[in-house]
């Protein structure tokens, strides 16, 4: 009986022993050793945001100026540049501008068509006049009489930016395809571009599949089902956009889908939404009773995060550049003039 009571302390007494002397050897020294072959998730420092709206009008002109710029006095003789829907009137100016003589890489679209030198500067005006005013401002389109375009009233209407006058940079679309120009000066780093990918695409084609019931999962999918209850004629209607990142597998996937009359007082309903997907896996970033439509999406600053252009308001006279950071959008440059017409 001793022996027996002895040997039920020493074992757990051993047991205990072996743990703790175990447990006072470096842990580290049972771990693989680090793979630095894999990414080390530190990003690079990023550099600045530089981005350049630009214009095709006659003549190509890069915006140089912020937002609330306002001409000098002295300008030249204006000239229309084009009158089919917005009215674009330039005037030369001796406006001066820190990038006089610095190199500039302009773009159609994804793809990079020319590079030119910051040299002759205009002051480039824009406005959407209401249709019944365009015969009497001498702009209207299949007008009899010759046109004699009112400045005064036309530039009354506009507003205005410094715009760099570019001579010769490829061949422009057809105005139906007319494609976003935009530009950065030559001396930044290249920027990291998303392909858009064609709507035919079966990638495009799978991650449209993905997020669809994720959009309808969203408060848009019970407004459109009630509305469509009541207003059975009604179709729910949608477009899908998919950019395919740097990294395989890495899309931004744009959602937009409306049912019934969403402007001039209509009660129908819209949803703009924004998805980061990685690996299969979706992540909404935004979504909003909006109508925006992304032209482009890029890595400007060269921080890993993209950054995109969009349409920003249902008559597409307003754009804007915006930040996708940490799970927000956020706008850093807005690019817009007035539109004066009726929409309904």
């Amino acid at each position: 009986m001793f022996w027996r009571t002895l040997l039920s302390w020493l074992v757990p007494i051993t047991l205990l022993a072996a743990c703790r002397g175990q447990s006072t050897k470096d842990p580290t020294t049972r771990l693989p050793p680090p793979d630095h072959t894999k990414p080390s998730g530190v990003r690079p420092t990023p550099g600045p945001l530089t981005f350049y709206f630009a214009d095709q009008f006659d003549h190509l002109f890069v915006r140089l100026s912020k937002e609330d710029w306002v001409p000098a006095d002295a300008l030249g003789a204006p000239r229309l540049e084009y009158g089919s829907d917005v009215i674009a009137v330039s005037r030369s100016t001796a406006e001066q501008t820190a990038l006089t003589g610095q190199a500039i890489d302009v773009y159609r679209g994804e793809k990079k068509a020319c590079s030119f030198t910051v040299g002759p500067l205009a002051v480039v005006s824009r406005a959407y006049p209401h249709f019944g005013q365009r015969e009497e401002l001498g702009v209207a389109p299949n007008q009899d009489k010759k046109q004699v375009p009112d400045f005064e009233a036309i530039l009354s209407q506009a507003w205005h930016y410094l715009g760099a006058v570019v001579e010769e940079c490829g061949a422009p679309a057809p105005l139906h395809e007319r494609e976003l120009v935009w530009a950065r000066p030559s001396a930044a780093p290249p920027p990291v571009v998303w392909t858009r990918l064609p709507e035919e695409d079966d990638t495009a084609k799978k991650q449209a599949a993905l997020i669809a019931p994720l959009a309808m999962g969203l408060s848009f999918g019970r407004q459109a089902a009630d509305y469509g209850k009541a207003n059975p004629n009604e179709l729910l209607t949608s477009r899908t956009a998919v950019f395919a990142g740097p990294s395989p597998g890495e899309f931004l996937v744009e959602d937009f889908r409306d049912i019934g009359e969403t402007t001039c007082g209509g009660d129908g309903h819209e949803q703009w939404s924004l998805w980061l997907v990685r690996d299969g896996q979706a992540r909404l970033v935004v979504s909003e009773e909006a109508r925006k439509k992304i032209e482009l999406v890029a890595d400007l600053d060269g921080d890993g995060h993209p950054e995109a252009v969009a349409a920003v308001d249902y008559y597409g006279n307003e754009r804007a550049l915006f930040r996708l950071k940490d799970g927000k959008l956020e706008p850093v440059i807005v690019d817009k003039y007035p539109f004066n017409d009726c929409g309904c």
